[in-house]
């Protein structure tokens, strides 16, 4: 448990050093220094980050705290965003998002200490209900409530303003799990079928009603299409995960669809919102006010404007776009971060998320005693940091276009796959590292020729871009079947003692005695590729050909370059797997007429 907690400790640290690089980096650029005011802000964030370390260490051993860490990185990209337009704009937002952010995590440590079990928050379902739906409802409130944007979901008092309806998300989300776990058995009944669909009783469907009726409330009264969608999909989110029944889901999104689109034509800025995001560029749509789209359109110049790497920290000017501090953060990082930078972001999004699957799964084995929570745990957090380093290490090489620089790290590929292999293969005989290092190399060079000049013709021929994923997939895919293959070569080796024995004595010579083991361990090895071959395009989306359709490619180019390297991944497999077993079948003799049996 020591070290599960020091790595997370490690994580939260990397963490900040990484927004302490991007702080410094982005002041000395604008004022040629860190100001004094924002360099103690930054010590005491750091410090309450690592306070809440510990006592989530001390109180919460449990917890997964790879979580708070993603959170943390991105809390303070988009602060030090905010930071970036102060500058410009010679405002002081970043510095109260610094204070909040610290009252935060004291109200966080308050809970981590005192609330030891989440199940008591249960007994205040209605009282967390009735707490919501006024946070919910303040902004309505004459005198109280402020009109900013064409939405009134804001309350002020004197010169400060905020959103309650993002502290109502708490309090209705305690409530709505709740009174899913009170009701879940009486929702989950099913109804008539409906084109092979359950759909649940009508007597059931009171609660998905009522929070139509509110959400569509919120939309029309507060004029917020986004909170109100974000109420109802969580609502329907959670009561499908309470009942497992997808007709919920089917009835709460054809629900939702049939409000807003009713909403949209009876409406304005409904219908505003709607025009501006289906014709940005409109000289009409764009010139209109209210309901413009002028706003998007300098959010993606902006974005555009960043490229694939950015302008830089404090070199560009996201300040153009309106409300750049907070509606359209994601436009002033994609500029000065680039499209790299934007990915960065969104994988930090999808680490958190495959951080609560991971947490889940955990949580699974436990209850069950697999005992596999803590390897899961940790092959989360290895492969982030591998994954992390990886990135940041092919950003350099690909803005460097150094045919060494290539060389170099297909080579480090090349000698942690044959670790790989090795660690993986069981009851291997020791000493096989250059055999398998030789097979690899011939195999990539004649696999990667013929794929990347033949096929892909990438300009110049070892851009990175194109040579180093290609390797990753290619030896991603031949690691793990060329670990089973000697695994099984000299698991039936040593089942075949006596057969090779006599063979051998009946005049055999030793490739003929290995041959059976060594067709049957190729066999074997290939059985995943063949598997991936067979369901390609059925049963999977292949992950090239996904990575290409999400990036707007054509579906058929996509579908011809994915034949390509599952063809070359089986080429690969079967090449390397025959020739590493050609190699090492005469590990097994000590002579021409002699067999030892492989001892590992």
């Amino acid at each position: 448990m020591a070290k599960v907690q020091i790595r997370y400790l490690l994580q939260i640290l990397f963490a900040i050093v990484i927004a302490a690089l991007g702080f410094f980096q982005m002041f000395a650029r604008i004022d040629g220094g860190l100001p004094s005011n924002v360099l103690v802000m930054m010590i005491a964030t750091a410090a309450m980050f690592i306070i809440t370390w510990a006592l989530i260490a001390r109180f919460q051993p449990y917890a997964h705290q790879s979580i708070m860490a993603c959170v943390f990185m991105l809390t303070a990209l988009g602060i030090l965003m905010i930071a970036r337009i102060d500058a410009e704009s010679d405002t002081r937002v970043a510095s109260r998002q610094m204070i909040w952010l610290c009252i935060a995590l004291v109200c966080c440590d308050v809970l981590f200490v005192c609330m030891r079990d989440y199940r008591i928050l249960r007994r205040f379902s209605y009282v967390s209900m009735v707490v919501g739906l006024a946070l919910l409802l303040s902004p309505m409130v004459p005198g109280l409530g402020r009109e900013i944007g064409g939405a009134r979901i804001w309350i002020g008092i004197g010169s400060y303003q905020l959103q309650p309806g993002e502290f109502a998300k708490l309090f209705l989300a305690f409530f709505f799990a709740s009174y899913l776990f009170n009701h879940r058995d009486q929702l989950a009944v099913g109804g008539k079928k409906v084109l092979g669909l359950q759909l649940p009783r009508l007597k059931d469907l009171g609660p998905i009603v009522i929070v139509w009726i509110a959400s569509m409330g919120v939309l029309i009264v507060q004029h917020d299409l986004g909170t109100s969608l974000m109420f109802f999909a969580m609502f329907v989110a959670m009561l499908y995960v309470a009942t497992g029944r997808s007709s919920w889901i089917l009835i709460g999104g054809v629900a939702f669809a049939i409000g807003c689109i009713a909403a949209a034509r009876i409406f304005a800025h409904v219908g505003y919102r709607v025009e501006a995001w289906l014709h940005p560029f409109d000289p009409v749509i764009y010139n209109r006010y209210p309901g413009g789209s002028s706003q998007i359109v300098q959010g993606l110049f902006g974005l555009a404007a960043g490229g694939l790497f950015g302008t830089g920290l404090g070199q560009g000017h996201p300040a153009i776009t309106p409300l750049a501090n907070s509606d359209f953060i994601f436009a002033s990082a994609g500029e000065e971060l680039g499209l790299v930078g934007i990915f960065a972001i969104l994988l930090l999004y999808l680490l958190v998320i495959a951080a609560g699957m991971v947490v889940i799964a955990a949580g699974i084995s436990v209850l069950m005693k697999l005992g596999v929570a803590k390897s899961l745990i940790w092959s989360m957090v290895r492969s982030f940091v591998q994954l992390l380093i990886m990135g940041i290490v092919l950003e350099y090489v690909i803005r460097q276009q150094n045919v060494w620089l290539v060389v170099g790290l297909i080579a480090v590929m090349l000698i942690a796959a044959v670790q790989i292999t090795m660690s993986r293969a069981k009851g291997v005989p020791k000493g096989l590292v250059p055999i398998v290092l030789l097979s690899l190399v011939v195999t990539m060079l004649i696999m990667i020729s013929i794929v990347a000049e033949l096929i892909v013709r990438p300009h110049p021929w070892y851009a990175p871009q194109v040579v180093i994923p290609l390797t990753g997939m290619m030896l991603g895919n031949t690691v793990s079947a060329l670990a089973l293959a000697m695994s099984r070569f000299f698991e039936s080796m040593r089942e075949r003692y006596e057969e090779v024995g006599t063979l051998l004595a009946l005049g055999a010579t030793p490739w003929e005695a290995a041959r059976p083991s060594i067709m049957s361990s190729i066999r074997l090895g290939m059985l995943p590729t063949i598997a991936n071959l067979a369901s390609a395009g059925i049963v999977t989306i292949p992950g090239m050909m996904s990575g290409q359709i999400i990036a707007g490619g054509n579906p058929l180019d996509a579908a011809r370059y994915q034949f390509v390297i599952l063809t070359s991944f089986s080429a690969l497999t079967l090449l390397a797997g025959a020739i590493i077993l050609a190699l090492v079948y005469k590990r097994c003799f000590i002579s021409y007429d002699r067999y030892l049996m492989p001892v590992h």
